[in-house]
């Protein structure tokens, strides 16, 4: 939902980016997706996910894989959902958690959250982009989806999140400037 340009920036052809976890509406294989059906992490605005357990999950997913690059939240978490604060927390907790010696132990290097603007910049759309200010470098990447980008990730919306998509995610899908841009920052 709030990584589409992303997404569908570093997947394609040209990338060597090991993206998982992503929907498959967004052009993705099948074996580049882990779905993780974990008790422990509900899709929930009440319930808190425990973030050492997160980190613990993470860790392990990551090294198995051998990703060297996780895209999370921000300490924000975009809307203040809970869990997307989780996510943040437990990517900085990754260093601490993977103290093995062992050559498995690099993963991941980096790690990028996405980075929460002002309520008014994030539903503004493409007219967001009038603020982007400064260029990329190896600490701040920016992706920026054209209209076959948008269709795609709002095709992903509303078919992925059919039981979320209330009224109001509607608008959210028309206004929100993450459907169109997305800004990491490393960690």
């Amino acid at each position: 939902m709030f990584f589409a340009p992303t997404l569908l920036a570093v997947t394609q052809p040209r990338c060597e980016n090991h993206v998982r976890i992503l929907a498959a509406l967004l052009g993705v294989g099948c074996g580049h997706v882990d779905v993780v059906d974990d008790g422990r992490f509900p899709d929930s605005m009440t319930e808190r996910w425990q973030v050492e357990s997160l980190s613990k999950l993470l860790t392990s997913t990551l090294r198995c894989h051998r990703i060297d690059t996780l895209i999370t939240f921000d300490a924000t978490g975009i809307s203040s959902h809970p869990n997307h604060r989780a996510c943040h927390a437990a990517s900085l907790r990754l260093p601490a958690s993977d103290s093995d010696s062992d050559s498995d132990s690099e993963y991941p290097r980096d790690v990028y959250a996405l980075e929460t603007v002002s309520l008014l910049r994030k539903y503004m759309s493409v007219l967001d982009l009038l603020f982007l200010r400064g260029g990329t470098n190896a600490a701040r990447l920016r992706f920026v989806s054209g209209w076959g980008g948008y269709r795609r990730a709002r095709a992903a919306m509303v078919t992925a999140h059919v039981s979320q998509m209330v009224w109001f995610r509607h608008l959210w899908v028309l206004f929100s400037r993450y459907m169109v841009v997305n800004e990491l920052v490393l960690v």
